[in-house]
């Protein structure tokens, strides 16, 4: 792992050798902590550290703590990653007078997850939007705002946040809550996670163009967090109160391919394989 990081640090393998060199006591608790920093920010497609591995130990707490201070995370980001670990600081970056459009955006968020306040998170939310137009994360973030008030609206957000594309929110996990039919909703969960990254450096180094070629589960990298993976979860539920237990095991595996981390869906799985 260390010479694999030391070939190409955009891989797992940082990630991979500050755990196991944790784990094992083999290297000094601040090199882990840089290393597990270091691969903090080349996480891609909706990989904030909101997974529970990263919250686990207190050198991963370190290196999170070290990402939030990274200029590049911005406000909004900051609040995702402490309402997922540390709830009572997300609620510190609230403010009671918002200027920009991050604040509007916090101050929206607190409104609807933890005030349980649609309306006001509407009107935040639509704050940020008029000053960050383009920003598709809060287009979604408002029509989740919107599913009760105003469906409508809420649909029109949510083709407005995939035109735009969207970062850390799910726009079809939130169609699945304004789906007519529940074959609608259930393809709307199928459909909510973008498709999971998979590496080709090493293809394209042996043959020189992409091929099939993937990681084992054990040596990817953590999923995207419990709350992100609810649309499968719910998706492996459906199968089970149907009596469909073959098809909600495949779902849990699915779960696990695309975020290995997820102790809920290993018990799962443990729990229904023959």
């Amino acid at each position: 792992l260390n010479r694999a990081r030391q070939i190409n640090r955009r891989t797992p393998a940082t990630l991979h050798w500050a755990q196991l060199a944790e784990i094992l006591q083999a290297a000094p608790a601040e090199e882990i902590v840089t290393a597990y920093a270091e691969y903090l920010p080349r996480i891609v497609y909706n990989r904030l550290p909101l997974a529970d591995f990263w919250w686990e130990t207190d050198l991963r707490r370190q290196a999170v703590e070290r990402y939030l201070t990274n200029k590049e995370v911005k406000p909004d980001w900051q609040y995702r990653i402490l309402a997922a670990h540390n709830p009572e600081r997300a609620a510190e970056m609230v403010s009671d007078t918002p200027q920009t459009a991050a604040e509007y955006w916090i101050a929206g968020e607190h409104a609807l997850t933890v005030n349980q306040d649609s309306t006001a998170a509407t009107a935040y939310f639509t704050a940020a939007i008029e000053q960050a137009r383009t920003t598709g994360d809060y287009y979604a973030a408002r029509a989740r705002a919107e599913l009760r008030l105003d469906p409508n609206a809420a649909r029109r957000d949510l083709d407005i946040a995939t035109l735009l594309t969207t970062w850390a929110e799910y726009p079809n996990a939130i169609r699945a809550e304004l789906a007519a039919t529940p074959e609608e909703a259930h393809q709307r969960r199928a459909e909510a996670l973008p498709p999971r990254t998979t590496l080709q450096e090493f293809a394209a180094t042996l043959y020189g163009r992409p091929a099939i070629f993937d990681l084992l589960p054990e040596v990817r990298a953590p999923g995207p967090g419990r709350t992100a993976m609810q649309p499968w979860y719910t998706l492996a539920e459906e199968y089970l109160q149907a009596g469909k237990t073959e098809r909600a095991l495949k779902v849990y595996n699915a779960i696990l391919e695309y975020a290995p981390d997820e102790t809920e869906a290993q018990e799962k799985r443990r729990e229904l394989s023959p």
